[in-house]
């Protein structure tokens, strides 16, 4: 009989036939010819019926977004905060819903101060009890790199920048997070305002 495994990591699967499920996709496979067919999903978007405010919308939206996957663990969550306008969103929903962050989890370089005083003012005005900034140094990062670049699934080649630095930014998140469940902001720049362009110095 074929047999067809699953993973969100590429890396933990082997053989020729590895299919990618896109975003806003899906994929089927016939397990008689191991035929496969890929599928996008229309996107979600904000819609506006019945005169609804777009800004009410899309707060309804990121609140269920937020909640649904704070929920997805039954021993509780925990959330990066580095500051930024994104990971902040997610802390202060979590106020909103009166849901409790086990950690909130800074991560930051010793040259990087302001990352660490906003998500101090955060964590203060959320009242969240366990905040706690890890201080990452050079060293440290080098001898994580091979590890952080052994659990990503896309080419070297494409690592920009700002991916390397979210990376090692998740990676030590991850390993310094009482829980299983963490929530940040990843992804989110361009839905909330977005930041002016940057360059990074690695």
């Amino acid at each position: 009989n074929p047999v067809v495994a699953v993973s969100s990591e590429r890396r933990r699967l082997s053989g020729k036939r590895i299919w990618e499920v896109p975003a806003h996709g899906k994929v089927s496979i016939n397990l008689k010819n191991r035929a496969h067919r890929t599928n996008h999903l229309p996107h979600y978007g904000i819609t506006c019926k019945s005169g609804q405010n777009e800004s009410d919308v899309f707060l309804n939206l990121f609140l269920d977004a937020v909640k649904s996957r704070a929920l997805h663990s039954d021993t509780g969550f925990s959330a990066a905060l580095s500051g930024g306008l994104d990971s902040s969103a997610v802390v202060l929903a979590c106020k909103a819903l009166e849901l409790p962050v086990c950690a909130a989890i800074t991560v930051v370089s010793p040259e990087n101060s302001d990352d660490s005083r906003f998500a101090n003012l955060i964590a203060e005005y959320a009242k969240l009890s366990s905040h706690s900034t890890i201080i990452v140094g050079m060293e440290e990062m080098i001898d994580a790199a091979p590890q952080i670049l052994d659990h990503l699934d896309h080419p070297y080649k494409l690592l920009t920048p700002l991916k390397w630095r979210a990376s090692v930014r998740n990676w030590f998140v991850a390993k310094h997070s009482p829980t299983r469940v963490i929530l940040c902001g990843e992804g989110a720049d361009e839905m909330i305002e977005g930041y002016p362009p940057h360059t990074l110095r690695l």
